[in-house]
């Protein structure tokens, strides 16, 4: 074990689409033969394991929740693949007994009940036939600091292995390489989810469906949006498996950076669920860092979303008001992310924003492509080798300036040849369409991550940020090497030419957390200066929802001293 590992807890299912393409983003800038080596250490991440084939394998370091039905295409395959491959197809008790080195009674029970596996979209084909094709011949020959495991059924990347079970070299174009179009095929995060996961990592919520997720909401009597409190009720019926499954993911660390949450929160049950479990976690583990990201999503063009989106405002904002004010409680930092230039428009499809680096259809699938890609490159100073490794605390610790838990991101994609030609585009409801190009409001203390080519100097970059932020605190924070991008992410969001003969591609990033007048402005607009108290539609929801409107009082004067830090 490396030590400095970090456990990630997905909550929700715009968060778990935010997960699925920031782990996809991870193995294919560590599997893939174009990755970079001797940049990330991946153990931190990941956790080496074996299946019941004694082979070994590489999971992330991951709890997962979300609602009944949210594995979709993946079904039970998870589970087979990784420890009984072949029990449905016939796995003898005899054979069993052997790999488990065990002589006495064996039960073969099905965990799967009656879980349908939805056809397979192209990528997900393809995936597996690779995986059908691929065996490990030398696991003496693993680069244990740049593994994961592929997809469907666990294995390790032999370097310098490309022969498939026949002995054949393997298509010089994999799947990789080819072009998928899976806009209109996306229903569940499982339909491009490349590495594969361990059974302990999986929580499904069962009084929850994603029918009641806002994607879903086309039928009018299921356009409900759970409350924060039934989140916070149904954890107590979960938090007994969810701590032995954390205990599990603990054992296979050495030591511990912290967590990093993702989580849903216009969704009441997971806001409710990951507020208790970080509430859990800093009672059990009062020292570790906890890094949480406010998951917004932005409601597609579908009329009947939109319509959802807008009768379930109230229950919105007492949602989001009572997860944020949660994670300002008990977490080191508070990343709220959304495409959406504010928590709450009211005039869906006037209102969106422009942004300036990226285009996308308003697709989730797009959604979660843009803001995984933006963490991928904001968070690598934390499982990086060497002096470029930056731990978890210390890089709270630098954002959380004077108490000021809440920060925003900024991206901006290609290499600037100026650093003060730089033109961000907002990732978090800032309450405005565009981010202005004033230094300061990028904040008193801010981080710059840059993903760019070999070659680019560290030392420049930060010369040039004194010049265009001083007199503001500026941490500069380079790696050498772009961000790698293979199928399934849309990568055309990032290319208006729309290029359909590859899957792979680079893309430069530079990513900013600043916790600025944009933060504040941020979370003062969460609240609007209490003015969300006189609501019609939050008074209403508080009312259907069954919530204290003083405990709900509370929580508003709990971010607007957050807001007050920043005066």
């Amino acid at each position: 074990m490396t030590g400095r590992e970090i456990i990630t807890l997905q909550v929700g299912s715009f968060a778990n689409h935010i997960g699925t393409h920031w782990w996809n983003l991870h193995e294919s800038n560590c599997y893939s033969e174009d990755a970079p080596r001797g940049i990330f250490n991946y153990d931190i991440l990941f956790q080496r394991g074996e299946n019941w084939k004694r082979e070994v394998t590489f999971t992330p370091r991951l709890l997962l929740i979300d609602g009944k039905g949210a594995l979709g295409p993946t079904g039970a395959d998870y589970f087979e693949n990784l420890y009984n491959n072949e029990t449905s197809s016939g796995l003898s008790v005899e054979k069993l007994r052997r790999s488990l080195n065990w002589d006495g009674p064996v039960d073969v029970v099905s965990q799967y009940g009656d879980v349908q596996v939805n056809q397979r979209n192209d990528f997900l084909k393809a995936l597996n036939e690779e995986e059908d094709e691929f065996e490990t011949e030398n696991s003496e020959d693993i680069d244990v600091s740049c593994v994961a495991s592929s997809s469907k059924s666990p294995r390790v990347e032999v370097l310098g292995n490309s022969k498939s079970k026949k002995g054949k070299e393997m298509p010089s174009k994999s799947f990789r390489e080819q072009y998928f179009d899976l806009d209109d095929k996306i229903t569940n995060w499982t339909d491009y989810l490349k590495p594969i996961l361990h059974p302990k990592s999986l929580t499904t919520v069962k009084e929850h469906t994603n029918q009641q997720s806002i994607l879903n909401c086309n039928d009018a009597a299921q356009n409900k949006t759970p409350g924060f409190e039934s989140g916070s009720e149904i954890f107590s019926s979960y938090w007994e498996d969810l701590e032995q499954n954390l205990f599990y993911l603990l054992e296979k660390c050495d030591s511990v950076q912290g967590f990093q949450v993702l989580s849903d929160v216009y969704d009441g049950t997971f806001g409710g669920i990951s507020s208790s479990l970080i509430e859990s976690f800093r009672d059990e583990m009062p020292k570790k860092s906890i890094f949480t990201i406010a998951c917004c999503e932005q409601p597609t063009d579908d009329s009947a979303v939109k319509e959802c989106f807008k009768s379930n405002r109230g229950t919105h904002i007492v949602n989001c008001v009572s997860a944020i004010s949660s994670f300002l409680a008990n977490s080191a930092c508070v990343l709220p992310l959304s495409l959406q230039y504010d928590w709450f428009p009211k005039n869906l499809g006037v209102a969106k924003r422009e942004f300036r680096c990226f285009d996308i259809k308003g697709k989730c699938f797009h959604q979660s492509a843009v803001l995984s890609g933006s963490l991928h490159a904001a968070l690598a100073p934390s499982y990086c080798f060497g002096d470029r490794f930056v731990p978890l605390s210390d890089y709270c610790n630098l954002l959380a300036f004077n108490g000021r838990k809440t920060i925003v991101q900024n991206i901006d994609v290609g290499y600037p040849n100026q650093l003060n030609s730089l033109k961000f585009d907002s990732l978090s409801p800032i309450g405005k369409k565009l981010v202005p190009d004033n230094p300061g409001d990028l904040g008193l203390v801010s981080t710059f991550c840059g993903r760019f080519r070999n070659g680019t100097s560290l030392e420049s970059i930060k010369e040039q940020l004194k010049l265009c932020f001083k007199p503001y605190s500026c941490q500069a924070f380079h790696v050498n090497s772009p961000i790698l991008i293979e199928s399934p992410f849309p990568s055309k969001i990032f290319d208006s030419e729309d290029n359909k003969t590859t899957g792979r591609r680079n893309i430069e990033m530079f990513t900013n957390l600043a916790n600025g007048s944009n933060a504040r402005d941020m979370l003062a607009s969460l609240v609007d200066e209490k003015e969300v108290l006189k609501s019609l539609q939050v008074r209403s929801a508080l009312k259907n929802l069954q919530m204290d409107s003083d405990l709900f009082k509370e929580r508003v004067e709990d971010i607007l001293t957050e807001v007050d830090r920043y005066s």
